[in-house]
């Protein structure tokens, strides 16, 4: 277990739960991706779209656009809704099973929370997620760290100091796995320009 002091100056502990998360990605499913039918000469095949093809088809092949443009918005908006949802349960499980910290024996903090306007939920597992996320978590760089150590890995401190520039002002509850994936992708890749180089586009698709 890996020992974490987060923005608010509170010592916590911080288990590893890589295969945990694995689990539940692969539980979560998705939407199934739209595809097209593209012949070939062992006959037709269906072609899953991505959104290199979308891009390519957009800019020289308008019409094959326009036929497959409403699949692949709908499909976009299901993606965005079911990645926020695999991304909270993600988070809720990093909060629960991955954060080590005693929650305090007297009620005090819910009190000051109830000053404050907020509703404090009354389920012990809510309640624990709910004291992590509001009285221990100072904000996304606590978060991207834990993430991180929760994954089994750890953040760079350059790869924190974007991070917390390009990130300042998300909720919490944004900043989830897909955010550490992100950030594992800034520490791999060589340093290009977004869109300087793109997937290969079938030639049915443009």
């Amino acid at each position: 277990m890996k020992q974490y002091t987060t923005e608010r100056g509170i010592k916590i502990g911080i288990m590893p739960i890589p295969l945990l998360l694995d689990k539940i990605r692969e539980a979560h499913g998705g939407p199934a991706v739209p595809t097209y039918t593209e012949k070939t000469a062992g006959g037709d095949q269906e072609v899953e779209l991505d959104a290199d093809m979308m891009d390519a088809a957009k800019e020289h092949n308008p019409e094959w656009y326009e036929e497959h443009e409403e699949a692949w918005a709908a499909y976009l908006e299901e993606r965005a809704v079911s990645d926020k949802a695999l991304n909270d349960r993600i988070w809720n499980a990093v909060q629960l099973k991955s954060v080590r910290v005693d929650m305090p024996k007297d009620g005090s903090w819910a009190e000051e929370q109830a000053f404050l306007g907020l509703d404090v939920p009354e389920g012990a597992i809510e309640r624990r997620i709910y004291y992590v996320e509001t009285e221990i978590v100072g904000g996304p760089i606590d978060i991207l760290n834990i993430m991180a150590m929760a994954s089994g890995g750890e953040v760079s401190e350059e790869v924190l100091a974007q991070a917390e520039d390009s990130f300042r002002g998300l909720l919490q509850k944004e900043i989830t796995e897909e955010l550490t994936d992100q950030v594992g992708a800034m520490e791999n890749e060589p340093e290009t320009e977004p869109g300087a180089s793109g997937g290969e586009v079938r030639e049915s698709a443009v």
